[in-house]
């Protein structure tokens, strides 16, 4: 059973995931099978510690600037497992859980959360550990009186990654994760951040790649006072620019457009979003654009659609002008409204 402290947190938790931004960090990425692409940026000021690739198991270790992987405080694991698609998350982490109590005087485990993102398998819990045992795998690991450990573990198409954000000290203090909010939320925006991507799928809703959902649309397009605001059809298009995974990704934009009786690119504030989207997907950021039609402009459910699939269309040619590869750029029309 998970202590009260870890119960509390998946509260606190769920709060700041609901109020979490969009779009995060730019993305650490890591090419594996069938295009698919770990996402897991450790925050602005950390380092890489250690790095060791066998076969087809590789491990990164970050850690901030001024510690070393021999004394750590705070550390961030990414391991990915090739050739272990067959096992599930929860059976892995049940791995972890064993090991831990083995190691630890006393282990406690809380904020179990089994689902998927993007399409994946995805398994995650929070761990604390009172007077761990020296590891066998890191002699050289300075010993503390206590640990925390928050992992999420993903299964690809053939393929588990791993990512363990970890906190250590011999007691409590403003950095404590379990009880400091603030010390929690960077952890918190971390985890949601880390997701799996196949950057050749469009159906996986990949944040870092623009992908944007059908839900995510809906309340962005409810945003604008567009008529169809309060309708299942509140947009007609998205228009999603890629970013070129051979080149450092950025965070990717959602910029929401209510169209008028003149074309978006002839409009002085369509003009200047269109400068802004050009920009950033110059800059190799995913960016995804929505596309409604506004109260002036309305004419029948059926000529707006067109209107926006229209409108649509002359951004993406006018993206190409600009030297934007339209490989990069897949439309999605909106399956309540698109006839």
């Amino acid at each position: 059973m998970p202590s009260t402290i870890l119960a509390r947190l998946f509260l606190a938790v769920a709060v700041m995931l609901a109020a979490a931004g969009a779009a995060p960090a730019p993305a650490w990425a890591q090419a594996q099978d069938k295009g698919e692409f770990l996402f897991a940026k450790p925050p602005e000021g950390w380092k890489l510690g250690y790095q060791n690739d066998e076969g087809t198991q590789r491990v990164r270790e970050y850690i901030p600037e001024g510690e070393k992987v021999e004394d750590w405080t705070n550390m961030i694991v990414v391991q990915v497992f090739g050739n272990k698609g067959h096992i599930a998350p929860k059976d892995l982490a049940a791995g972890m859980f064993t090991n831990y109590q083995r190691g630890c005087a006393k282990a406690e485990f809380g904020m179990k959360v089994e689902g998927t993102q993007n399409g994946y398998d995805v398994f995650s819990v929070m761990i604390q550990c009172k007077d761990p045992k020296p590891r066998a795998d890191n002699p050289n690991l300075a010993p503390r009186k206590l640990e925390v450990n928050w992992v999420k573990i993903i299964r690809g198409a053939n393929t588990l990654y791993v990512v363990q954000r970890q906190w250590r000290a011999d007691q409590p203090g403003p950095d404590y994760p379990l009880t400091s909010r603030d010390a929690l939320k960077p952890w918190a925006e971390f985890m949601r951040a880390t997701e799996l991507c196949d950057v050749n799928d469009i159906k996986r809703t990949c944040r870092f790649m623009g992908h944007i959902s059908d839900l995510e649309a809906q309340v962005y397009a409810r945003r604008l006072p567009s008529p169809y605001a309060d309708q299942a059809c509140s947009y007609f298009v998205t228009l999603v620019v890629r970013p070129d995974p051979a080149r450092e990704m950025q965070a990717r934009a959602v910029v929401p457009i209510m169209l008028g009786v003149d074309p978006f690119l002839s409009d002085d504030n369509g003009k200047k979003a269109f400068e802004q989207v050009a920009a950033q997907a110059a800059n190799n950021a995913g960016v995804a654009l929505i596309f409604t039609v506004g109260k002036a402009a309305t004419a029948g459910l059926a000529v707006d659609f067109e209107k926006a699939r229209g409108q649509s269309r002359a951004v993406r040619e006018a993206l190409a002008a600009r030297g934007i590869d339209a490989a990069r750029m897949v439309e999605v029309f909106n399956p309540a409204c698109s006839g």
